[in-house]
């Protein structure tokens, strides 16, 4: 479809998280303060060029708050989410897999020594594979490791085929697969980092299948594609731009006091909208609702 100035954003596949993305590249791009809302209200890519004009033409303008690096230290805090995913994590038992994000993608004229280089490589990078979690005097904080012991774990299809002899591409030579991914997907102990587990495992034809698993507290959706991204331009032997903020740098800026003025403003605005409780759904019931909430 043609893009014009009439298109609908949300009718040419935008959601909410693309959203809060198109919001922030405005603002970055007019310095003027735009709203979710204001998308919401004005879907159509005209009527939101005319709320922007608007606001510059009033002289409403906006500018990015920077996020600073925090100084290096022993533990760091958690993000609220994190915090919540740990207290889930831990209600729910150490030996589950809930908050599993497991992953399957082929691999392409890529050897196992380039694989593992890239991964360390990776890792590197991102503090967030080099995270673990524990308790310190009751409350959970994350560790970040300077060096962590990782491993990619090599696997048959088929248990009768111990070796990848049968493959003569010599652009992927390894003798060691063996075994099956029947456990790959296992749980994760949040004390040990990294929170990441990568597989290499063939098809027939000798075709190579990556594996990998993170646990939820180190990444989500969209983390993960910039994982992969990364990973994509590594393997092919590129380099990155250098990382200007890592997430620890985020935990300080979020627990700032000029953010926590804004979270009170926040949970100032919902006491007040809450104070009345909810109403009673009108919905028929199968036992009698007790009075007291149980």
């Amino acid at each position: 479809n043609i893009i014009g100035i009439n298109s609908n954003f949300f009718q040419l596949g935008g959601h909410s998280l693309k959203a809060i993305v198109l919001i922030d590249k405005i603002q970055l791009a007019f310095n003027v303060k735009v709203q979710l809302a204001d998308l919401f209200q004005r879907q159509v890519i005209k009527s939101l060029a005319g709320c922007i004009k608007t606001r510059m033409l009033n002289g409403e303008s906006w500018e990015p708050e920077t996020i600073e690096a925090a100084e290096t230290r022993e533990y760091y805090p958690l993000t609220s989410e994190q915090e919540r995913m740990f207290e889930r994590h831990r209600f729910y038992g150490f030996g589950n897999t809930i908050f599993n994000m497991p992953w399957i993608g082929e691999l392409e004229d890529t050897s196992c020594e380039t694989l593992e280089k890239a991964f360390a490589q990776l890792i590197e990078r991102h503090e967030g594979l080099r995270t673990s979690f524990l308790l310190v005097n009751g409350e959970p904080v994350q560790v970040i490791h300077k060096q962590v012991d990782f491993k990619i774990g090599y696997y048959n299809l088929s248990p009768d085929c111990t070796d990848y002899t049968e493959n003569n591409d010599d652009k992927i030579p390894h003798p060691s697969f063996i075994g099956t991914p029947n456990n790959f997907i296992h749980p994760f102990d949040l004390s040990r980092a990294p929170l990441l587990r990568v597989g290499v495992t063939k098809k027939e034809g000798g075709r190579l299948l990556l594996l990998m698993d993170m646990h939820h507290i180190v990444s989500d959706g969209t983390s993960f594609g910039f994982l992969l991204s990364d990973l994509k331009t590594l393997v092919k032997g590129e380099a990155l731009t250098p990382l200007r903020i890592n997430y620890k740098d985020y935990i300080y800026w979020q627990n700032s006091e000029k953010r926590k003025q804004v979270l009170e403003k926040q949970e100032e605005y919902w006491l007040k909208l809450l104070e009345k409780p909810a109403p009673e759904l009108a919905l028929p019931l199968d036992f009698p609702r007790p009075l007291i909430r149980r």
